[in-house]
Formats: structure tokens, sequence, C-alpha cells
């Protein structure tokens, strides 16, 4: 049985106390979704509420400093 869930979580590591800047692209490279979250130094969980996007391929990019990752997202059969 697959789980459904509205939101992602993942975990990141920061250098300093700071912001981190956490975007989402569609397969277009149209930006759906941005938002900044207060991070600290050390390891910490990120919670993002993902229920407005549809079902299809995306990019999550997460910028903090001059430091920027992607990873691919896949939303699948969303009721």
């Amino acid at each position: 049985k697959l789980r459904t869930s509205t939101s992602l979580s993942f975990t990141l590591n920061s250098l300093s106390n700071t912001t981190a800047l956490v975007e989402v692209y569609n397969a277009n490279g149209i930006k759906v979704l941005s938002t900044t979250k207060d991070v600290f130094k050390g390891d910490n969980t990120i919670v993002q509420n993902i229920s407005k996007l549809q079902t299809g391929n995306y990019i999550l990019k997460i910028t903090i400093g001059d430091i920027q990752q992607t990873k691919q997202l896949a939303i699948m059969n969303r009721p």
C-alpha cells in the first residue's frame, strides 16, 4: 500500500543560523512554489506543504547563502 502525503520532509545541514530558500519548479522550468525557512547551525528538518502541486515531475532547489542543491521530486497519483 502506498502512503499518501501532502507534505515534503527533508533534512539539511547548515553551517550557521540563517535562512534557507526553498523553491520548486515544474517540468517546464516554471517556479510553482517559493518560501523561506529559518535554519540553525547543524541538522534541520524542513517540512513543506505540497498539497497544491499536481501529479508530475518537479525540481526542488534549496539555497543557503552561496550554496545551492537541487533534487528531483515526483508526485504520483494524487487523489
